[in-house]
């Protein structure tokens, strides 16, 4: 499922549209692809943060961000990036 926001949105509607897919239990992950475009000003990091962090397939709320770099890697997703940086050094 894509969400589209478009330039129109304001903060509380993205920020309603994220709750939702939250508490939706057929919903498993959520990318947040920034930048947001939007016309009115948007602070990306209460966007990002508002995923929950089990759903956040690109780990950049704050809480996963915390985990990855104390290594917890169990039970949420890590981004690809990351975690073929963690896999290069495993094996060098």
């Amino acid at each position: 499922m894509v969400k589209n926001v478009t330039a129109y949105f304001l903060k509380f509607q993205i920020l309603s549209e994220v709750q939702k897919l939250n508490d939706d239990p057929k919903i498993h992950g959520i990318i947040v692809q920034l930048p947001l475009d939007t016309d009115s000003p948007v602070d990306a990091k209460r966007i990002t943060n508002a995923v929950s962090p089990s759903k956040d397939v690109d780990g950049i709320c704050d809480e996963n961000a915390g985990r990855l770099s104390h290594g917890e890697l169990e039970g949420y997703f890590v981004a690809c990036t990351p975690l073929g940086c963690l896999e290069l050094i495993k094996r060098s």
